[in-house]
């Protein structure tokens, strides 16, 4: 037993459907990992909410149940008013206007962080104390199985080259093509190796390395598209009491160059700041949020890193 390769699974966020979800994750995960001779851990960092005691479905090594109202109190004191002053600055991928509007969707996606940063600890002080070392380590949420059976040798290869595995959305389109730090990829999942994970794990306090872009040479451009869409809306304001010049086009040509605030973003940027090459990669799953009338499949072709059909 202690010569097999060991994984970690990692499990964040809510376990409200963790009751409809869980044999899944018992079968392509548990069931998968022993059949290709890997022996695993289990670590679960979760919301204490009537659901709670749910991820003892999932036989967990090490919970730790976690209140949003403390996680609150801890972005508003250590984080959020240095963030909030500081985030005005050229130096982020997302407007001084934009910012207002997508606070609170930043102050929502520092809470999934938190959780995932606590998740991640729970696995490297238990690495530490058992001196035990993981081959792959995956970010995962209770409400999102895959619907394949997981090849675990693949994936242990491919993470050892400092390769981040993640899932990619359906989306497409010419500009998410052409400019490639825009693309698309799903935060449900991701794949790492343990060292690569105790660099994630301070992504949480490290947030600034997830909005930081690398495209400084618009910042001319960006500057006089903000000047122009300010002067329309108060001229719309304050001369005309209506909506005459449309703002649209101005805003059409600003997200040219300006990234949308998603944790998907905030993720993707602060992976490519850290030196990870993102290998991104067509997964099958579901996601059941809520009610299974909210469910959502995503069927694909086996890929590389997947060894049975649906």
């Amino acid at each position: 037993m202690a010569n097999k390769p060991r994984i970690a699974f990692c499990f964040s966020w809510q376990a409200r459907t963790l009751d409809q979800t869980y044999l899944f994750f018992q079968k392509n995960l548990y069931d998968a990992a022993k059949e290709q001779w890997f022996d695993y851990d289990v670590f679960c960092a979760v919301e204490d909410d009537e659901d709670v005691d749910k991820v003892n479905l999932l036989n967990p090594t090490k919970v730790e149940k976690i209140k949003s109202s403390d996680v609150e109190k801890i972005i508003y004191e250590k984080y959020w008013k240095n963030l909030s002053e500081n985030i005005l600055g050229n130096d982020y991928f997302f407007s001084p206007k934009a910012w207002h509007s997508q606070s609170q969707d930043l102050y929502s996606y520092l809470q999934q962080l938190y959780k995932l940063w606590k998740s991640i600890e729970l696995e490297k002080c238990f690495r530490y104390e058992n001196n035990i070392k993981y081959e792959i380590v995956f970010r995962l949420r209770y409400d999102c199985p895959f619907l394949r059976k997981l090849n675990f040798k693949k994936i242990a290869e491919d993470v050892k080259k400092w390769i981040l595995i993640c899932n990619t959305s359906c989306y497409k389109s010419w500009l998410l093509d052409c400019r490639k730090d825009r693309r698309k990829i799903i935060d449900f999942f991701f794949m790492w190796n343990s060292e690569e994970f105790d660099l994630i794990e301070n992504i949480f306090y490290q947030i600034n390395g997830g909005l930081k872009w690398n495209e400084i040479r618009h910042k001319r451009i960006l500057h006089f598209i903000n000047c122009v869409e300010n002067f329309i809306i108060k001229f719309n304001r304050n001369v005309l009491w209506f909506r005459l010049i449309p703002v649209l086009p101005i805003t059409l040509i600003w997200n040219l160059f300006y990234k949308k605030l998603t944790p998907e973003m905030i993720y993707y940027c602060y992976f490519i700041n850290k030196g990870l090459t993102v290998h991104i990669e067509n997964f099958s799953f579901f996601f059941l949020k809520r009610e299974l009338k909210d469910c959502v499949f995503k069927v694909e072709e086996s890929n590389i890193y997947e060894i049975d059909k649906c």
